[in-house]
């Protein structure tokens, strides 16, 4: 596993108020278009097309930050935003044909757009407080770039230096700056105030580089990579480019973005109407543990949590308090220590509903990994590649390991797999199914 420092990334404005200037100059580009549009056609349809169509375009990443502006690749996208717009005016058929209002309104796009983009580019050759950009890895793809954002300053793009596990020697191909290995990325990225981290071929195997890659996952740059085959890479309007050298943004989770706060909202309110909801179901189970087991109905156990923090993960209890269960090496199976009522709750997972209150408290999530004791997140940290970035998020009530089957005596390997797989394609929508795929396994008491 490859190691990174510990220092904690300074707080940076610079890449966002560029950013910010980038993007406020497209949005006053549309709107003028859309003052235009508005002052010769019927200003009706005019907003209701183009309310449309910037959602159309937003979903097109038409205002995302971008090294390569051009006008030709964005048409498709800029018109498939204004057809989709004519719907709703269509529709309500008012003013007459909304057709000569998109394409009114599609021409002054264009116009306003291009006028916006030589601005930027022009913007961007003129300065030097760039993007400041960082390249992991020293082979001849890293070459090219590097000759390639020197050579056009309108991408944005300025070169701090280079991280590779080995300092090139004197008189190389590459003239910029040794900044250290792979391990030194945090170090760097607060010392040089790195905007763009870009992965080129390099001594790091592809296992390395994504243990790089998930480690710096809470830094505040924009991680970028070059195809491996990059002369045999389709360039497409959505793949960034430096003059024909693509690049891939990385996409990563993230944790304090508006719909991860959503996400939580959604956690508190659900987990909330659940309570209330199952508190019959919960009263009638803690009568019969209390029955079956004797005092002491709710089972506290200490798991491990974001960013390891511990927490006590609430259950009901399923077996005697003098049982070595909890003692036991990791795949033994509880089966032996079940009365009637603990093996009815656990194969319908009623055992598990007391995390609701650990949802309501913030030390769970209703979906993210499953939540695992301290002594073994340490075993399967060293012994399971990507076991440790399991914890990059809140673990979850249920999660994508646990809908797959992973549960009980299964792979490791496998869960620690779908776990982070869950965590990289990260999304509301991805939570919603792995929440109905739970609710159908608890009813078909799949639990155990």
């Amino acid at each position: 596993m490859i190691a990174t420092d510990d220092t904690k990334p300074q707080k940076r404005g610079n890449r966002s108020s560029r950013s910010r200037m980038a993007l406020g100059s497209l949005i006053v580009a549309d709107a003028i278009a859309l003052f235009v549009t508005v002052l010769l056609v019927n200003p009706l349809q005019a907003c209701m097309i183009f309310g449309t169509a910037v959602v159309v375009w937003r979903a097109s990443g038409l205002y995302s930050r971008r090294f390569t502006l051009s006008l030709l690749d964005d048409v498709p996208a800029l018109a498939l935003g204004v057809v989709c717009g004519t719907a709703l005016p269509a529709l309500v058929g008012r003013g007459g044909s909304p057709m000569v209002a998109a394409v009114t309104l599609l021409a002054g796009v264009l116009v306003a757009r291009s006028i916006s983009y030589a601005e930027i580019r022009q913007s961007r050759r003129q300065s030097d407080d760039g993007f400041r950009t960082v390249l992991l890895g020293s082979g001849p793809a890293a070459i090219t770039l590097t000759d390639r954002i020197i050579a056009h300053p309108e991408t944005g793009l300025r070169l701090v230096g280079l991280l590779e596990e080995t300092a090139p020697g004197e008189g190389g191909e590459l003239h910029i700056p040794y900044l250290g290995s792979a391990k030194d990325l945090y170090r760097v990225v607060s010392q040089h105030q790195v905007d763009d981290l870009i992965v080129c071929d390099g001594e790091l195997s592809s296992a390395e580089l994504v243990e790089v890659l998930r480690a710096c996952s809470r830094l505040a740059i924009e991680i970028h990579v070059v195809p491996p085959l990059l002369q045999m890479h389709r360039l497409v309007a959505t793949t960034d480019q430096v003059w024909g050298v693509p690049l891939e943004r990385v996409r990563r989770h993230s944790v304090t973005g508006l719909a991860w706060r959503f996400k939580r909202f959604m956690d508190v309110v659900l987990a909330g109407v659940a309570l209330v909801v199952l508190f019959p179901v919960l009263a009638l189970v803690s009568l019969a543990v209390r029955f079956e087991l004797g005092p002491g109905v709710i089972f506290r156990q200490e798991r491990v949590g974001l960013d390891g923090q511990r927490f006590a993960l609430l259950k009901f209890r399923s077996m005697p308090h003098a049982s070595p269960y909890d003692e036991r090496p990791w795949s033994v199976s509880a089966e032996g220590f079940l009365g009637p009522v603990g093996r009815f709750i656990r194969r319908y997972s009623l055992d598990e509903m007391p995390q609701l209150f650990n949802v309501l408290t913030g030390d769970m999530s209703l979906v993210g990994p499953r939540p695992e004791r301290p002594l073994f997140v340490e075993q399967f940290s060293s012994e399971v590649s990507g076991y440790g970035h399991r914890h990059r998020v809140p673990v979850g009530l249920t999660g994508l390991a646990a809908v797959e089957g992973l549960r009980g005596d299964t792979s490791v390997l496998d869960r620690a797999y779908f776990d982070n797989c869950y965590i990289e394609n990260w999304s509301l929508w991805l939570d919603l199914k792995i929440l109905v795929r739970t609710v159908v396994a608890v009813l078909r008491g799949t639990g155990g």
